[in-house]
């Protein structure tokens, strides 16, 4: 999954902890990741890790961040990060909406907690939104669905819930067509599932119905891109996808 070399420098009470990820995974922390690796958590860290060029770094959740430096890290430590080539962070994407439920938000991607430089060569991006549920239609006594909300692009994909497309790594899924009813009654249709840290498209209206089940839904939001860049040292910004706060 990755290499580590590491040691503790005695005189200064330095532990330095150099890691290479070599394969796709996810929700990194330096911190736990030094920590496993013999941290006392109070020495000094001096923490180095690079994405090899075409891995990807993502995310279980949009909940959790898919690269975090970890908190408590002691006055003095000294961490970086390198993305090589294609490396990329990504958050994961929300899921589209079903049966009258909104798209919901996606992921973000890095988060930096201490002070970190950052040499981004590749790609940070947080999941995008997913798309909404169309509206749904009927007659007072025929129904017509609204479409199903796409997902939301990122490295853990959002789903739609029926009838739209799944989201890709980089790609947010195609929206679902609403039902058809008598008389050209229709549901509305699906909103799109956002690209990297862009949101999710609105589900449409429905029409030739007069009483709407459902009224169409929002899309999610996009993830953020990063989180704590006031901690962070840009040496190179490569491609960020998404909110920067």
């Amino acid at each position: 999954m990755f290499a580590a070399n590491n040691f503790l420098t005695s005189g200064s009470r330095t532990f330095t902890f150099n890691a290479t990820i070599s394969a796709d995974m996810q929700n990194y922390n330096i911190a736990t990741a030094a920590t496993a690796a013999g941290w006392n958590q109070t020495s000094k860290l001096l923490a180095s890790i690079t994405i090899n060029s075409g891995i990807t770094v993502g995310s279980s959740s949009t909940a959790t961040y898919a690269f975090d430096t970890g908190s408590s890290i002691p006055t003095g430590s000294t961490l970086s990060l390198t993305t090589v080539g294609t490396g990329r962070i990504l958050g994961k994407g929300g899921q589209g909406g079903h049966a009258g439920t909104a798209g919901t938000a996606g992921g973000p991607a890095l988060r930096a907690q201490a002070a970190i430089s950052i040499t981004n060569n590749g790609t940070i991006g947080g999941g995008g939104g997913g798309g909404g549920n169309g509206e749904g239609v009927n007659d007072g006594s025929s129904f017509a669905a609204g479409g199903d909300g796409g997902g939301g692009a990122g490295n853990s994909i959002g789903l739609t819930g029926g009838n739209g497309g799944n989201g890709t790594a980089t790609a947010g899924g195609g929206a679902g067509a609403g039902g058809s009813g008598p008389g050209g009654m229709g549901g509305g249709s699906g909103g799109s599932g956002g690209n990297l840290g862009a949101a999710g498209a609105s589900g449409g209206s429905g029409f030739n119905a007069p009483i709407a089940t459902y009224s169409g839904s929002g899309g999610g939001a996009g993830g953020a891109a990063v989180v704590g860049n006031s901690f962070i040292t840009w040496v190179t910004t490569g491609t960020r996808l998404g909110g920067i706060s």
